[in-house]
């Protein structure tokens, strides 16, 4: 390859490089700055060191949003790919109205987060359309959904509700793409349907489910708005996530250093989930 060519390679891929640069690297640098700097809205911005650090792992306050984000995270993937895995194969097997179920199905996705917030804030409320359905069941004490004992598992409930088609889509893709040779070869070796699911759909579906975990993690660990119309991270700070901690520390008390130091402590997370995405998407 002559100098010449490589000069020409090199420049087409430049624009994108100096968009990169100024969308991500740049920001993520002056992240990095302000997080050591005392910096409130409106005022000058003051070295001070690690002290931004020390003063937020002192107080808690990121241990604790940090152990609210994996609660809210961790359930709601395994409920996802519960869902989705159950859903694809259901939908895989050809039966009467199954694009019509398939179409159904996938309505969570589509809808705009905000919708989905203002619908669920009257399906929470105190009489609002859970309640009225377990009052039709015959249940009349029913707990406040939104209050502090409630309202993480409700917000699991949204997520779940809302992101399940992302894994049912992507596994059913996945599935389809398993040649019918290889279950005919299992059922001609005398296989039942357990034995092919675990020792052939599973193990061939490995690398899509990895995918669609890794994904949606970083996604779901990033879960700001649906929350944040829903609870505003309340009651109290029942519901505050790292997202929600950020934007409170930055818009509510104005705080923009502190707000960089919790992005900059939360960045470790979103860089192995981000590596590992892409060592996964390399496999074969």
């Amino acid at each position: 390859m002559t100098l010449q060519r490589k000069f020409h390679q090199y420049l087409w891929v430049l624009p994108v490089v100096i968009l990169l640069s100024f969308l991500i690297v740049l920001p993520l640098f002056w992240t990095v700055w302000l997080s050591f700097q005392e910096k409130m809205v409106g005022g000058k911005a003051i070295f001070t060191g690690i002290k931004n650090y020390i003063d937020i792992l002192k107080r808690g306050e990121f241990l604790d949003g940090l152990w609210k984000s994996l609660y809210f995270t961790v359930p709601s993937i395994f409920f996802k790919l519960l869902l989705g895995l159950a859903a694809a194969l259901v939908l895989n097997n050809p039966f009467r109205g199954r694009n019509l179920i398939r179409m159904w199905l996938f309505i969570p996705w589509t809808i705009p987060r905000f919708a989905v917030a203002i619908m669920f804030i009257w399906f929470f409320r105190r009489g609002g359309g859970l309640d009225l359905l377990l009052y039709q069941m015959g249940m009349s004490d029913t707990p406040f959904w939104l209050g502090p004992k409630m309202v993480m598992p409700a917000m699991i409930f949204v997520n779940v509700w809302k992101g399940f088609p992302f894994f049912m889509v992507g596994i059913l893709a996945g599935l389809q793409s398993i040649p019918g040779e290889v279950y005919e070869a299992a059922a001609i070796d005398g296989a039942n349907r357990v034995q092919t699911f675990w020792r052939i759909t599973l193990p061939l579906l490995r690398n899509v489910i990895m995918i669609l975990v890794v994904l949606s993690t970083i996604w779901t660990f990033a879960e700001f708005d649906v929350i944040y119309l829903i609870t505003q991270g309340g009651p109290g700070t029942a519901s505050e996530t790292l997202p929600i901690l950020t934007y409170v520390t930055a818009f509510r008390l104005y705080n923009m250093g502190d707000a960089a130091a919790i992005s900059v402590l939360a960045l470790p997370i979103f860089l192995v989930l981000i590596l590992s995405l892409v060592k996964l998407t390399g496999r074969r």
